[in-house]
């Protein structure tokens, strides 16, 4: 199974415009390598759910299930849907608990790395790096880094030349994302 019949077959039960969005997303976000990588690892194991529950809450996931809360994710244009599915998807990547998620041990390094360099050169408190905002991230710490990447939310004032290098290097050198993508541009300081 080649990637893009994965993504379709991931999302078959979603809204087609978003399905659309949400495919061309993930291969902007993604290197070609590690989406083939995903699909070969994931399977048909990724799934979309709709849900009527949790008020207030837009998505979670919960092993390899992103559930979006119909009440509150239909309410945002798709291309902020888009944004609530990548954050998520990159949480999922990020589990190391289940037999299918340990195999995604890269993507947690990078996450744990990136957390370490800005902890070594932060002006301000994670949460003004990843939102902008003075905020309670609760319990997520080094495991929103990279979530917060997908929401275009990063502001970089808050860390130090040398660890915006730091960041931008690992993540360019990872392997993992599709850099030289609009997304990543808009994104990347430099």
């Amino acid at each position: 199974m080649n990637y893009k019949e994965y993504l379709e077959e991931a999302v078959r039960d979603v809204d087609p415009q978003l399905r659309k969005i949400f495919n061309d997303a993930l291969k902007e976000v993604f290197s070609s390598k590690y989406l083939s990588e995903i699909a070969n690892k994931l399977g048909d194991h990724l799934k979309i759910v709709q849900v009527d529950e949790k008020p207030g809450v837009v998505a979670y996931n919960i092993g390899t299930k992103i559930y979006v809360n119909k009440n509150e994710f239909w309410n945002y244009p798709p291309k902020q849907q888009t944004r609530y599915l990548l954050h998520e998807f990159i949480h999922i990547l990020q589990r190391k608990r289940g037999v299918i998620l340990t195999k995604f041990s890269d993507i947690r390094k990078l996450s744990v790395n990136i957390y370490k360099i800005f902890k070594q050169h932060s002006k301000q408190p994670l949460s003004v790096f990843l939102t902008g905002k003075n905020q309670d991230l609760g319990a997520g710490g080094k495991w929103e880094a990279m979530s917060y990447f997908m929401n275009n939310s990063i502001d970089w004032r808050a860390v130090d030349e040398e660890g915006k290098s730091k960041i931008v290097s690992e993540i360019k050198n990872s392997g993992i994302f599709n850099t030289n993508s609009t997304f990543w541009k808009r994104r990347l300081p430099y």
